[in-house]
């Protein structure tokens, strides 16, 4: 039976952390935007009633008293809507900061999770160096112990085995291949 389990780092999990962070944020930023958006409306019906309440008087459909007391009423829900929309403003402003932190702690925890996967990636390749080292050595010296058996007077170093022009490169003066 395989099972297949899901590795996680302190970095994904910050990741991961961040990014609902990130979501958070924004669901708080969307609700507080629609929030706003129906304050503004809502602000526009009062000053269209206020204006209505003007109209319907020079028009003759009401008289002058139902149009003041509609229009106070209006100009009072205004008032009352502008300052809740002030209010909305200075909390969207909050929001939008916490959601752009948000974003930014994401940003950071990203690069830390990919600098974590290349230290990663780094030491497995070392492994796999360090692995080929040893058995490019063993045989060197098994070609050398074989060299011996045939011709011991042979057994120069440079006839049993020569690196290729890329590794002498490398070990000789640090030169990676390709750089």
């Amino acid at each position: 039976m395989t099972t297949n389990a899901i590795v996680t780092t302190p970095a994904i999990q910050r990741l991961a952390t961040a990014r609902a962070a990130v979501v958070k944020a924004a669901a708080a930023a969307q609700a507080a935007h629609d929030a706003h958006s129906n304050l503004l409306v809502k602000l526009a019906d009062a000053q269209a009633r206020a204006d209505e309440s003007l109209s319907d008087f020079r028009s003759g459909k009401i008289d002058e008293a139902t149009s003041a007391l509609r229009k106070a009423i209006a100009d009072a829900d205004a008032k009352d809507l502008q300052k809740m929309i002030n209010d909305s403003a200075e909390n969207l402003a909050q929001l939008n900061d916490a959601s752009n932190g948000a974003m930014l702690a994401e940003a950071n925890a990203k690069v830390a999770e990919l600098y974590e996967q290349r230290v990663e990636e780094g030491s497995r390749l070392e492994a796999i160096i360090s692995e080929i080292e040893s058995k490019l050595l063993d045989a060197v010296v098994e070609r050398y112990r074989v060299q011996a058996e045939i011709d011991p007077d042979s057994l120069k170093w440079m006839k049993i085995y020569k690196p290729s022009p890329a590794l002498d490169e490398l070990v000789r003066r640090g030169r990676v291949p390709g750089f």
